[in-house]
């Protein structure tokens, strides 16, 4: 062992020149130094595109600028973060700088903003630095409907939403949902508060990628440990948004969106939403706020569930419902009654929170019978009632519909109730009335007001016009002449067809109404509303002196589900854009059906 270990160590170290037949052992070689190449500037286009385009892809064209003193570059590497990559093989090329050109795939199937990087590698395995550019992928401009409950994971609304209203101009829809996929980190199992930048109306220089965030949160930055929007007790009619969507009033079985709320019971809430309209400054710097509205003249919190809120303009008054006999002095009636609470949110110094009851007769005597679907402009309140001592002569033992002037703002005024659901004979209606609607205030270029002059409502009475022989509810508009003393007051039918006949089934759902009446919806699955009107589904439909049939599928196609609940935005101008639900399936292509108040679109209004 010892000697073959000499001779191996023999072979080792003593072999060299001496001519013993052994070349000398020479150094491994050494790889020559390369420089890195760099990308000296990158031209992508086109660096937006719109959801859907190209059948979910585009091509996107980039042109590099490189140096590269080895000549020896490969391959241009394209990556799109938290995506797909692309290798390219280009060159080699026989100049130390120039241009070239290549071509690459990008989905538009996902909505968003994405960045792509890209580096050159050269033979040697060398990377440039990378260069970053961003793409966009958006909604297709002023394209309607637009799809408003959009999920952050490209999957359908996992729960049900209610639609809550939009903005004046038509840009943020507000809505409740208990989809827990709408933001990230909705955990808490409950309807929610939603506010959607739609990006319907597009402004030069102004980039809008449509988002989703959420309204409301609780003290110290916790989800709401209960409903807001939508409740149990009260799962429709439960959201009420101000006219330029600055102000939004909800209910809410929550008890951690304020300090000291232990009544247990649905309450009514106001929050500031802090929209920021692309034109305006200050984004960022508001905090929304939450107040309790549902309280006693007093302060103390009501026993009783509050509902059915409404807000006018600035947020400072919100009118609802309650059957609580604690929150005004002399309440002993039993019933549900109309309040307005005044929250003194932007009031001068000195004001001071109080809660006055609406649903009374002029007198100031309260009502005999259930009151409440208020509807609030500021000044005056439409609601409905059973009671029979609100005004004199109502003797039909009927619920009605009546409109209080409460003298806000109007010094020299006195309150007072009137009765809106009047036979045209001016006797009593012969059936019931329900769910109104008034007219905001403003006055038009001749100088007529018509704050409070307009109610709609849906009637099934036989005696309010003419002829109304098809044995349902329908639409009505109720000209009260208030700031027009030269009218005489009337009532004409909405919901009818657009030959001018009475529509064969029921119709609901006068949402909103233009500041001059001129523009009211309604909702009636009938046939035959307008022609070609044969899916036998709920249908929404706006007249304007014209009918118009508005929740229409891809390409004008009848829909093959239900559409209601129709909400507008209302400005100086008219109607503008309208939301509302549908349970279609053929209102927007790869639109998963949600059943019961799933699906939340944003559409034309025809009619503005």
């Amino acid at each position: 062992m010892r000697k073959s270990l000499f001779w191996l160590a023999l072979l080792l170290v003593g072999c060299g020149d001496s001519g013993d037949g052994f070349a000398p052992l020479e150094p491994a070689p050494q790889p020559l130094e390369s420089a890195s190449p760099e990308i000296l500037d990158l031209t992508m286009g086109p660096d937006s595109a719109t959801h859907g385009e190209g059948n979910g892809s585009v091509d996107i064209q980039v042109i590099v600028s490189y140096s590269d003193a080895d000549l020896d570059i490969e391959t241009l590497m394209v990556s799109i973060v938290d995506g797909p990559s692309h290798t390219i093989p280009v060159g080699p090329f026989d100049t130390e700088t120039g241009d070239f050109e290549e071509e690459f795939p990008v989905s538009t199937e996902v909505l968003g903003r994405f960045t792509i990087e890209f580096w050159l590698v050269d033979a040697a395995g060398n990377t440039s630095d990378r260069s970053r550019s961003e793409f966009l992928v958006e909604e297709p401009a002023n394209t309607f409907p637009i799809h408003i409950t959009k999920t952050i994971d490209g999957l359908p609304p996992n729960g049900p939403s209610v639609n809550g209203g939009l903005d004046g101009w038509g840009m943020y829809a507000i809505f409740a949902s208990k989809a827990s996929n709408l933001v990230a980190g909705d955990s808490n199992d409950a309807y929610d508060l939603f506010i959607r930048e739609a990006c319907a109306r597009q402004i030069d220089g102004v980039d809008c990628s449509p988002r989703t965030t959420r309204g409301v949160i609780g003290t110290g930055g916790t989800e709401p440990n209960g409903d807001v929007g939508s409740t149990d007790t009260n799962p429709e009619d439960s959201l009420a948004v101000d006219f330029f969507g600055g102000f939004v009033a909800f209910v809410s079985s929550a008890s951690n969106l304020v300090p000291d709320d232990t009544n247990g019971v649905d309450d009514v809430f106001l929050i500031n939403s802090c929209i920021v309209y692309p034109w305006e400054s200050g984004a960022g710097l508001c905090t929304p706020e939450i107040t309790r509205v549902s309280l006693g003249n007093d302060g103390s919190q009501s026993t009783a569930p509050a509902s059915h809120p409404a807000i006018a303009l600035g947020g400072r008054y919100v009118v609802f419902v309650s059957s609580d006999p604690n929150l005004v002095a002399g309440d002993t009636n039993g019933m549900a009654d109309v309040f307005l609470r005044d929250t003194c949110r932007g009031a001068e110094k000195g004001c001071t929170p109080s809660t006055m009851r609406i649903s009374v007769a002029d007198d100031g005597s309260q009502a005999n019978g259930a009151s409440g679907e208020p509807s609030f402009t500021g000044r005056y309140v439409a609601f409905s009632s059973f009671a029979s001592n609100l005004v004199e002569g109502d003797s039909n033992g009927l619920r009605d519909v009546f409109l209080r002037d409460t003298c806000l703002g109007e010094p020299e005024c006195d309150p007072s109730t009137q009765l809106v659901s009047v036979g045209r004979l001016g006797d009593s209606a012969d059936g019931p009335s329900w769910d109104p609607l008034v007219t905001l205030g403003a006055t038009d270029t001749e100088g007529i007001n018509y704050h409070g002059r307009y109610v709609a409502f849906v009637s099934s009475a036989t005696n309010l016009v003419a002829v109304d022989t098809n044995v349902a509810s329908d639409v009505f508009r109720r000209d009260l002449c208030a700031g027009n003393p030269g009218c005489s007051p009337s009532t004409m039918l909405i919901s009818m067809t657009s030959s001018g006949e009475q529509v064969q089934g029921d119709s609901w759902g006068p949402a909103f109404m233009s500041w001059e009446g001129g523009e009211i919806p309604f909702v009636t699955a009938a046939d035959g509303v307008v022609p070609g009107d044969t899916n036998g589904m709920m249908d929404i439909y706006v007249w304007s002196g014209t009918i118009e049939r508005m929740s229409v599928g891809a390409n004008g196609a009848q829909t093959d589900g239900d559409s209601y609940a129709p909400r507008a935005s209302v400005h100086p101008f008219g109607v503008g854009p309208v939301t509302y639900i549908s349970e279609a399936s053929n209102i927007l292509p790869d639109v998963v059906v949600i059943p019961n108040n799933g699906n939340i679109y944003l559409g034309v209004n025809e009619t503005d």
